[in-house]
């Protein structure tokens, strides 16, 4: 029997170059193995009778039209990622205002739908890029999963809360990446730790979060998130800084088969589903 508590499911749309610091004419000419990836995804998650998020990438809507119908006339909550996975601290307002609406415009061109919730690439909404959630209520944005409560070398604002919350003075809601405790640091849930830490670890980490032990429903709630790319291990390998290779190759054969075991262990749903059930 499954334990009382929702976990919402999200993939950050990219293909496996896309998130590897590569400047533009690097990416010229990679190999495009989106679909490799992603029809493993969905076609588990169909057989398990899944719903998730998918943020995606405006670039992916350019390359990849069908692959982006396909997620959302399967039922699965269609949000964005931005257009070129740049770090928004990298970027001006203005430049990051452009890439929103260039995304959401091919959203609703390909689902007929508006996207209301955003993840950064790289989770690069930090202390010094505040200002992107202003652009993103301007927007029409509902809610935002940017903020890693924690440190990471790229991004991260260590002393902001752990669960969803209403973000002080300002009409949007965070869904911040979801972290646990272990040998005294903080560390994320989901994506590279997903595959370096031993299963057992992220299953107690949610666990400890929905604080069942202790009787208290959805005390904190998670967000697990992935990419398409770790679904493909075969994909290429090429060399960038030391720590991001290793991150991003690490262990990605246990990828399907973790996932696989976590959907027979807790019960899983979209991310805009937990938004409105808990701040309704």
């Amino acid at each position: 029997m499954k334990p009382n508590i929702k976990v919402a499911l999200s993939f950050d749309v990219e293909d496996w170059y896309m998130g590897m610091e590569l400047k533009n004419h690097e990416m010229e000419g990679k190999e495009r193995r989106l679909t490799v990836g992603l029809s493993r995804i969905l076609s588990l998650l169909g057989k398990k009778g899944v719903k998730a998020t998918f943020f995606i990438l405006g670039m992916v809507c350019e390359m990849y039209p069908e692959e982006v119908k396909s997620i959302a006339k399967a039922g699965h909550e269609i949000a964005s990622h931005g257009y070129s996975h740049t770090m928004v601290y990298k970027l001006k307002p203005a430049s990051f205002r452009d890439e929103i609406k260039r995304t959401d415009d091919l959203l609703s061109d390909i689902t007929g739908k508006k996207a209301v919730g955003f993840r950064a690439p790289y989770f690069s909404i930090t202390s010094e890029s505040l200002w992107a959630l202003d652009v993103l209520i301007e927007e029409g944005y509902k809610y935002d999963a940017s903020i890693y409560p924690g440190y990471n070398y790229r991004y991260g604002i260590p002393d902001s809360p752990h669960d969803i919350y209403k973000y002080p003075e300002k009409e949007i809601i965070e869904f911040p990446v979801s972290t646990m405790e272990l040998f005294g640091r903080r560390i994320g849930i989901g994506g590279a730790y997903f595959r370096i830490l031993p299963l057992f670890l992220t299953k107690r980490g949610i666990m400890k979060r929905g604080n069942i032990n202790k009787n208290i429903e959805n005390n904190a709630d998670t967000v697990i998130y992935l990419h398409p790319w770790e679904f493909d291990p075969k994909h290429p390998k090429i060399k960038v800084a030391p720590l991001a290779t290793l991150t991003h190759y690490i262990n990605l054969g246990r990828t399907y088969p973790r996932l696989k075991r976590l959907l027979d262990t807790f019960s899983f749903t979209t991310c805009i589903d937990i938004i409105e059930e808990k701040c309704r």
